[in-house]
């Protein structure tokens, strides 16, 4: 009985955190990781000094990958969704009050004008950026939570937004993309906010890069445009956005990984000890089922008698179990994902797989039992 409700505790926990993985992978990322490949650059400032150096660069790079067969479009960002690492800040809005909207924690982005298309992040309203908006261009992009948060429902377009630091301008605001989740897919914290790369140039930028089919195939050739343009610029973090995207869902793998491989070897344990604990009850009631064969019970009669004695023995062990796992599922609850800690579904899944481990067990001591000899039982005894 221990050892079905320690079974039954892990099977609850694995199956809570099976469903919550599954919640997690269904998360809409707010882009299409599919057929993109990225790599990270680190350029140094010792070669490009100045910040149209960095921008000549950039544009020199895209430029060769753009040519490169299979590509239907690439773009630079200075952090790639869920890649890992963050540049945040406040913003405030023309005419509005900063201290209402608590935007003190947004996320800065500098990306080249096909990033969105690259991304498949979609334009909400207005224009993404274009090859005129350069160093002088005084214009900005926000997302459509941004646009909700400071607009409600008014139209966010022509108005105008800046990083409250001292000496930055005023930009007016061209489009609205939609809203990505950055950091990790369980958490959807901060809006963004898009700047020109030529207007707010850095130095360290991700290439992603749109394909017509496999992405790894641009690989060797993306790597080689790049070098083509500085053989010495570190090109580092190669994968496709997809392995990206697995990468920080990696934690939540792992976790459901180990916790269903406790419950596994403690299925299989528990369908042993149940076949031990039935099988040795059936050797010592042999003279007992060979009397009441004799005396015109039916085999099948004999066979419900001994799955009932498992059946008592799971609804037992199922109720500690079950008890265990109710107890401990508050814990839980801080791993799990648009899931329940108590969630019906994943409790009655584990008990309906337990009990079917458990009465798979109790078949073969049920056979046995059926098949005992009236006349050799009693002829022994």
């Amino acid at each position: 009985m221990a050892q079905i409700a320690a079974t039954l505790w892990l099977v609850v926990g694995a199956a809570l955190l099976g469903r919550s993985f599954t919640e997690l992978k269904a998360v809409d990322p707010g882009f299409n990781p599919e057929r993109v490949y990225s790599v990270h650059l680190a350029i140094p400032r010792t070669k490009y000094p100045k910040d149209r150096d960095v921008a000549a660069f950039g544009d020199r790079i895209l430029e060769r990958v753009r040519v490169l067969p299979g590509v239907v479009s690439a773009g630079l960002v200075n952090r790639l969704p869920l890649a890992g690492g963050a540049q945040t800040g406040q913003i405030e809005f023309e005419g509005v009050e900063p201290s209402l909207l608590g935007l003190n924690n947004v996320d800065y982005r500098s990306v080249t004008p096909d990033y969105f298309r690259t991304m498949e992040i979609p334009m909400v309203a207005g224009r993404a950026f274009t090859e005129a908006d350069d160093a002088a261009s005084l214009v900005a992009i926000i997302d459509s939570r941004l646009a909700r948060t400071a607009f409600a429902d008014a139209n966010p377009l022509g108005h105008r937004v800046r990083i409250p630091a001292a000496g930055l301008p005023w930009l007016r605001i061209v489009g609205v993309v939609g809203h990505i989740r950055h950091d990790r897919l369980e958490e959807d914290v901060r809006p963004q906010i898009y700047f020109t790369f030529k207007q707010r140039t850095q130095d360290r930028m991700a290439l992603a890069v749109r394909t017509q089919t496999d992405p790894t195939a641009i690989a060797g050739p993306l790597v080689a445009a790049i070098q083509s343009v500085d053989p010495e610029q570190p090109v580092y973090d190669a994968r496709t956005l997809d392995a990206v995207v697995a990468r920080s869902l990696g934690q939540r793998w792992l976790q459901t990984v180990l916790l269903g491989s406790f419950a596994s070897i403690a299925l299989l344990l528990a369908n042993i000890g149940v076949y031990g604990v039935i099988a040795y009850a059936v050797g010592q009631r042999r003279r007992e089922f060979g009397i009441r064969l004799a005396l015109g019970a039916r085999r099948g009669e004999i066979v419900t008698l001994v799955l009932r004695h498992g059946a008592m023995l799971f609804a037992i062990g199922a109720a500690i179990g079950l008890a265990s796992a109710a107890a401990s599922a508050r814990v839980l609850g801080s791993l799990l994902f648009h899931v329940a800690a108590f969630d019906a579904a994943s409790f009655g899944l584990a008990t309906a797989i337990l009990f079917v481990v458990a009465l798979a067990a109790c078949g073969i001591p049920a056979r046995r039992a059926a098949g005992v000899d009236p006349s050799v039982v009693l002829r022994i005894e």
